[in-house]
């Protein structure tokens, strides 16, 4: 009857172990089926989304105006649209939110965030020890305006314009050909030729060559040039 007895409790516990376990294992599969896989974060200077979500299985990507969330898993795309929904949107960071399945598995399901101007900056990492994205969203005051910015061109500088230059002709002096008629007496004075013609001839014994004054006491004649000397 004692071994009976003790057999009984022996499975009594075995039986309550299993159970705990079990109890156990459904509550972790609730909690993984049930958690929250977004969360959000106010601060006083930025906006933080946290997604619970493996890190290959969304893709995260920033163009514009436009921040869209992609992913080939359709139940995590289900749980998040289910979550955004509920979410109150803050009006100085997001303008709405869209859902596009339409074209899946073909192409990825997407959720599209429409930022409210270009003054809203983001920016995601991934936390590997949380397993978890991390998206943070502030306002950049320096950008003040959402105008697009235009690049004035520089202004080209005007060139220098260059003054034709004439060349002058170095002006060469002119030859000038000075006539000169000069003949040289006896006593070595130039005389004018036009004087010897004026003089009145004598048809003596007067002559003009070498050795005349020898024999004569009178200068000799000077001989009268045919053309004169171009110095």
């Amino acid at each position: 009857m004692a071994h009976e007895t003790g057999s009984f409790r022996t499975m009594q516990l075995a039986v309550f172990k299993n159970l705990t376990l079990f109890i156990f294992v459904i509550a972790c599969l609730c909690h993984v089926a049930y958690s929250s896989t977004f969360t959000q974060e106010k601060f006083n200077t930025h906006l933080r989304w946290n997604l619970d979500i493996h890190k290959d299985q969304i893709v995260i990507n920033k163009e514009g105006l436009n921040l869209e969330i992609q992913t080939l898993n359709i139940d995590i795309f289900n749980q998040l649209v289910e979550e955004l929904s509920k979410l109150k949107l803050e009006g100085n960071y997001f303008v709405n939110i869209a859902y596009d399945r339409n074209q899946f598995p073909v192409k990825p399901a997407t959720i599209s965030v429409s930022l409210k101007s270009t003054n809203v900056e983001m920016f995601s990492f991934y936390k590997q020890q949380e397993n978890k994205y991390v998206v943070d969203f502030w306002i950049n005051d320096d950008i003040k305006f959402d105008k697009p910015v235009v690049v004035q061109k520089p202004k080209e500088e005007e060139k220098p314009k260059l003054k034709k230059v004439t060349k002058t002709k170095k002006a060469q002096p002119k030859k000038v050909a000075k006539k000169v008629d000069i003949a040289l007496g006896a006593a070595g004075q130039a005389i004018d030729s036009a004087l010897v013609q004026n003089q009145e001839q004598n048809e003596g014994y007067r002559d003009f060559r070498y050795g005349a004054s020898f024999i004569w006491d009178y200068p000799p004649y000077i001989p009268q040039l045919d053309r004169d000397i171009n110095l």
